[in-house]
């Protein structure tokens, strides 16, 4: 029976670090360090996460039948992901993404996106639904093709719970898409960049209340430096994050939802399961790698427990 069946993006990342603005416009320039690959894509990071943490975890998207597609899927069930139900397209291409690492840790993407694109409803296993505990999607917008409240509404039938969080770029003319979406939300969990562009609003309690008054169950902010807000009930939760030196935090939120996830599937509170999403985020924001910095359960919790912290 799976944990978490995730649905959505799936990329291969090349990370180029520790550039200048100004080495762009150079002709030639040697690199101090190299070059380096991983998988990438919202679904497929947090979900090798998740498979690391010990999750019993499946994959759901489409690649294209090439070696980045191959890559992608090897590094999948490297980290124990069942990735039976990724379809691959011949002839067509895997999504890759070229990730900018300036010295600030802010990284520049490029994307292409590939077989992403094509994914759609009768992609989706429904047969599993029955099955999993949460129906997961990474990310709301991602993948344009997919009916997404059709998805949780079957979801939901199943008795499985939903969860999703979203892409940056949206503005406030596309909440109105997700209004089939919202009321067949158990967990909203997006960044404030993401919540406030999508909301017109700033201050993350105003965010998050407007999100609930549509119909989700919780919402949890990401806040990044500032840890994150978690809202149920009418209550407002804020937990802060873990002290750590950022390396590139392109990953750092799909590990965080990786981790919250990781602490409800383990039957922790909303608030424990909040810091474990903090600590899966700022793990792997002091890494350049986009996923995989987690390799298992104990490097999570002693993470925590080094910063003298504890989860209920």
């Amino acid at each position: 029976m799976p944990d978490v069946l995730v649905l959505g993006q799936i990329v291969l990342d090349v990370i180029i670090p520790d550039l200048k603005p100004e080495d762009l416009k150079l002709k030639h320039r040697l690199l101090e360090k190299g070059v380096r690959f991983s998988t990438g894509g919202d679904a497929q990071n947090a979900a090798v996460t998740m498979a690391y943490l010990g999750l019993d975890t499946w994959l759901s998207g489409r690649i294209g039948g090439d070696d980045a597609g191959r890559f992608s899927m090897d590094i999948a069930a490297t980290a124990g992901i069942n990735t039976s139900r990724v379809l691959r397209t011949d002839g067509g291409a895997t999504s890759i993404t070229l990730i900018i690492v300036p010295e600030d840790g802010e990284a520049a993407l490029l994307n292409y996106p590939g077989e992403n694109l094509n994914y759609r409803n009768a992609d989706v296993p429904f047969d599993l639904f029955g099955e999993s505990g949460f129906v997961s999607l990474h990310s709301l917008f991602a993948v344009p093709n997919l009916d997404v409240g059709e998805v949780f509404r079957k979801a939901k039938a199943a008795g499985a719970r939903t969860f999703a969080d979203t892409t940056t770029w949206q503005g406030v003319e596309k909440i109105e898409m997700l209004k089939d979406v919202f009321p067949v939300l158990d967990i909203f969990c997006p960044s404030y960049d993401e919540a406030s562009r999508l909301t017109g609003l700033s201050d993350p309690e105003e965010i998050a209340r407007n999100f609930l008054d549509r119909g989700p169950e919780t919402v949890v902010i990401k806040l990044g430096a500032e840890g994150c807000l978690a809202a149920n009930g009418g209550k407002f939760l804020r937990v802060p994050a873990y002290p750590i030196e950022v390396v590139n935090t392109t990953g750092a939120g799909d590990s965080f939802t990786a981790g919250f996830l990781y602490g409800l599937c383990k039957g922790h509170s909303l608030e424990g399961a909040a810091k474990c999403g903090n600590a899966a985020g700022a793990i792997t924001a002091g890494s350049l790698h986009t996923s995989g910095v987690i390799r298992s359960e104990k490097q999570l919790l002693d993470f925590i427990a080094t910063h003298g912290d504890r989860i209920s």
